[in-house]
């Protein structure tokens, strides 16, 4: 009986995450903003914030997973240009309290300036 309630309790837990996934793809972060300043201009970017997270409880484990924080901006101001990249932010954590094991990842962040 115990094994058909983790079952149930897992197909919930899809369910509930599929609907989170597609409403984090319907809200992404567009953003476009153009300004101009005594001939310069000015142009931000925002794209693609998505997050995802599994918890099974019943199994002692809990994961969160958050993918892909992208932002672009660029800015031109009087004949000037600066440019800020920042990609691929990753921060990846599973922690098994049955097992008394915690791990935290978090990997790759780029910056690229020009000025």
């Amino acid at each position: 009986m115990l094994e058909r309630q983790t079952r149930e309790k897992e197909r919930k837990d899809l369910r509930l995450l599929q609907e989170e996934q597609e409403q984090n793809r319907k809200h992404w972060d567009r953003e476009r903003e153009e300004v101009s300043e005594g001939g310069g201009q000015h142009t931000r970017v925002e794209v693609s914030t998505t997050q995802w997270r599994s918890a099974q409880h019943g199994g002692g484990q809990h994961n969160t997973v958050e993918v892909s924080t992208t932002g672009w901006r660029s800015a031109q101001h009087g004949g000037g240009q600066h440019n800020t990249v920042e990609v691929s932010t990753t921060r990846w954590r599973s922690a098994q309290h049955g097992g008394g094991q915690h791990n935290t990842v978090q990997v790759s962040s780029p910056n690229s300036m020009k000025e």
